[in-house]
């Protein structure tokens, strides 16, 4: 993708990702120090998630970076609106818009998957937000390669 939104663009996401990854780190260490002993604590990379990230963890870096809700969300205006906002040619704006609208448009509700739960809406919002991003992330990287192979081939014209 970084040839796509360049590498500007890219750096300043990576830069605001690692932030909202140490903060989110920073929360649950501290929450888990209350629970464990601190000879059991392990260091995770700040980089990324750990192999299998807690859901805490995951949905504290979705809503710091706004895509999601405090309700657990997909926050789709949001979403909407940091694509608006990059700096990148408008053609490709307008075909990952429809990338986005059409990722939307395959959202269905998510059936109850442990009635009574309490963690039943969270693992439905989780559920929900992966089903989005799914499709949104491998459909836009195509656009973009897409959009790549045409000005490439209209260079050689």
């Amino acid at each position: 993708m970084k040839s796509c939104f360049g590498e500007e663009v890219a750096v300043q996401l990576e830069r605001f990702a690692y932030s909202v990854g140490q903060s989110c780190e920073e929360l649950e260490e501290t929450r888990q120090t209350s629970l464990l002993d601190d000879s059991s604590r392990r260091k995770r990379s700040l980089l990324k998630l750990p192999d299998s990230p807690s859901i805490s963890l995951m949905m504290c870096n979705l809503r710091k970076m706004e895509l999601v809700t405090t309700e657990d969300e997909v926050n789709y205006p949001m979403v909407e609106e940091q694509l608006q906002k990059a700096a990148i040619d408008d053609g490709l704006k307008f075909e990952i818009m429809e990338v986005l609208t059409f990722c939307r448009s395959l959202q269905e509700p998510v059936p109850d998957l442990l009635p009574g739960n309490p963690y039943n809406e969270v693992l439905k919002s989780v559920i929900s937000i992966e089903n989005y991003f799914n499709c949104v992330i491998p459909e836009s990287i195509r656009t973009c390669r897409i959009h790549e192979m045409q000005l490439y081939f209209d260079d050689l014209i």
